[in-house]
């Protein structure tokens, strides 16, 4: 009778490990989608593997990923039932879109008022809901201008927003984006360091933006920007002046530059008096460690890129050509 009783505890021993060893290991099955909500622990997250026969031990799953636990992302993910461990952690820690969102692209040099109507386009928030929050998120982030115009703080990337949001979220989003991927400890001491405050060089990164058409060009075209405003020069940037416009015009008439605006760079000396767009890093970087040049002009090459020059007469044979 023992004997018996101990080859039963064995098999049952034996089953068990086999059991976790091909939970763990996986052994592959049929495709199942879960929809995991924003905001839902790994132990909920387990638990609904377990339901969905991804996982059979949900708490052998769970310490396992412990290390994994703030990494797993919501969304509708698609597994495979008794896939292991591992697979099934890779799959969680996938960018998938949540169940009933939206996702919307904002590209680099795009404005607040663009950022608003493109919202507005994928049906997210109106551009006039959009605007009263950008302008009622001053008093939420200390390093805001207080002003109201948060222009150039709305980090460009990629959200994907779920369908009801509001306003007031997604420019929080953005703007907290903008700090972590913006204000890194070697930004701000490289804004300390070059006697600028942050506000002045994120201005001066949204022209670098708008000017510089290829990505090659960018540390040029900040050098460029930097050495006028060293030399008592004025910018004279197009951009600027197509920020007053709200125009991208090819080409600005004589008129456009005598605009009186504090933004218009070819009427009044030093940055305008807040950023145009929102630049991408690289733009930020540009202008925080721009090129080590004498270029005090650019004009555009007609190829997609510029010639720069030392002097306005090679400037002048550069526009001739």
């Amino acid at each position: 009778m023992k004997k018996r009783l101990c080859f039963v505890l064995i098999g049952i021993l034996i089953l068990t490990s086999a059991f976790v060893f091909l939970d763990r290991y996986g052994i592959g099955g049929k495709t199942v989608t879960i929809s995991i909500p924003q905001g839902t622990g790994a132990a909920e997250i387990a638990q609904l593997l377990k339901e969905n026969r991804v996982v059979f031990f949900p708490k052998l799953f769970l310490q396992y990923a412990k290390d994994d636990a703030e990494h797993l992302r919501a969304g509708v993910h698609t597994f495979t039932r008794y896939m292991g461990y591992e697979k099934a952690l890779q799959e969680l820690r996938r960018d998938v879109p949540l169940e009933n969102s939206v996702t919307v692209t904002v590209p680099e040099g795009y404005e607040a008022r663009e950022i608003g109507l493109l919202l507005e386009e994928a049906g997210v928030v109106t551009a006039e809901g959009f605007s009263t929050a950008c302008k009622e998120a001053c008093g939420k982030f200390d390093f805001l201008p207080e002003n109201g115009n948060i222009e150039g703080y709305l980090f460009p990337a990629t959200y994907t927003f779920q369908a009801g949001a509001d306003a007031d979220s997604i420019v929080a989003a953005m703007v907290t984006a903008f700090s972590q991927k913006m204000m890194t400890k070697e930004n701000t001491d490289r804004v300390e360091a070059l006697g600028m405050t942050f506000h002045e060089a994120l201005t001066l990164a949204s022209i670098v933006e708008r000017e510089a058409a290829l990505d090659t060009e960018r540390n040029m075209v900040a050098s460029v920007f930097h050495n006028r405003l060293s030399a008592g020069m004025r910018l004279e940037s197009c951009a600027t002046v197509q920020y007053i416009l709200q125009e991208r015009k090819d080409v600005l008439s004589i008129a456009d530059t005598k605009i009186e605006s504090p933004y218009n760079t070819y009427l009044h000396m030093g940055l305008p008096p807040a950023p145009i767009a929102s630049p991408g890093e690289e733009s930020l970087s540009a202008a925080l460690f721009p090129a080590e040049t004498d270029y005090l002009f650019f004009v555009a090459d007609g190829t997609g890129g510029h010639t720069f020059s030392e002097t306005y007469t090679e400037h002048l044979e550069a526009i001739a050509r």
